[in-house]
């Protein structure tokens, strides 16, 4: 289920409920984010997608390399300026991009 539907579900069962009209910020909040996603009458911002969703689309772009590390293995980042190195490590699970664009 993409975020538009999960989206729509939580409108449907906000309208359903929303009898008093105690959930009446919520339905415009909600509905505004559906608008956003759509690029219906607001500039569309990055920050309404999870960093899981942004990861997943700038895998598929050109220049975009994934590195994935499985539990157990470890990815060692160095960094040289000059001949001083700095050196990053980080245990897996992760995903690390590397983006050439």
């Amino acid at each position: 289920m993409n975020r538009v539907e999960k989206l729509n579900k939580y409108l449907e069962t906000l309208r359903s409920v929303n009898h008093d009209g105690e959930y009446s910020h919520e339905l415009q909040v909600t509905i505004d984010e559906i608008k956003k996603e759509h690029g219906i009458g607001v500039e569309p911002s990055l920050s309404v997608y999870s960093t899981k969703e942004l990861h997943e689309e700038l895998v598929k772009r050109e220049g975009v390399k994934e590195f994935i590390i499985d539990p157990h293995q470890e990815i060692v980042l160095e960094i040289l300026t000059g001949d001083v190195p700095t050196t990053y490590s980080v245990e897996g699970p992760v995903r690390v991009l590397l983006n050439q664009d």
